[in-house]
């Protein structure tokens, strides 16, 4: 697992409005990516998380112009 992208992803996304239980789970997940495999490796259930975290995003504003 690479720590620091999994501690600069949890800040990223904690600034961004997602809560802090729920960007820990998804930093821990980024961080453990594996771009050789489908889907980066992520289970179903992970996916749901990272998706879960861009809803957050999303309704705070974040990817507005």
């Amino acid at each position: 697992m690479n720590e620091s992208l999994k501690e600069a992803a949890q800040k990223a996304l904690s600034d961004a409005g997602v809560p802090v239980n729920l960007a820990a789970q998804c930093a821990e997940i980024v961080a453990k990516d594996d771009p050789t495999k489908e889907n980066l490796g992520r289970t179903q259930e992970e996916q749901h998380l990272i998706s879960s975290s861009m809803q957050w995003m999303k309704a705070k504003g974040f990817f507005e112009n």
